[in-house]
């Protein structure tokens, strides 16, 4: 079962991904991150190579932002970035984009993520209104200041 839009928290932090074969996701990244703290939702843990390929992807089409990078902390540069790997067998970062970004252009060659499957995303994937094809900004809020980051 998805999650309706009304059922986030004004705070929450979520992300949308559209596909150049025109398929649509969007998660509620912050429920994913309480529901993983909770241990009611187990990621697996990897490590991988970040390639030219992967950097360029992430920072052409993902929205980072400049200011951004440039703020990330050494502590939280460490964090490890959130993927799901969907139906055709294609990996989105969901979260951690700006991460990914900081962590090439620093030389650092690898990184490590939190990966799930669709199916353990589901109950987190919102569902927008009929006629609405993507969020603003800001809605709901994009912020995650004083989250709790899950341990690697």
């Amino acid at each position: 079962m998805s999650m309706e839009l009304h059922e986030c928290q004004t705070t929450d932090e979520v992300f949308e991904f559209r596909g150049d074969d025109g398929s649509f996701y969007c998660w509620n990244v912050s429920a994913v991150k309480r529901a993983c703290l909770a241990k009611g939702l187990v990621p697996e843990r990897i490590r991988f190579e970040i390639t030219s390929d992967m950097y360029a992807q992430v920072s052409g089409r993902s929205g980072v932002e400049e200011d951004h990078i440039v703020n990330i902390t050494a502590d939280r540069l460490e964090e490890p970035l959130y993927c799901v790997v969907v139906e055709d067998g294609s990996h989105i970062l969901f979260d951690g984009n700006h991460r990914l970004t900081a962590r090439y252009r620093a030389g650092m060659k690898t990184a490590r993520a939190f990966m799930f499957t669709h199916e353990q995303l589901k109950p987190y994937e919102l569902v927008l209104p009929q006629g609405v094809s993507g969020l603003k900004p800001g809605l709901p809020g994009r912020t995650n200041e004083g989250e709790t980051n899950l341990e690697w």
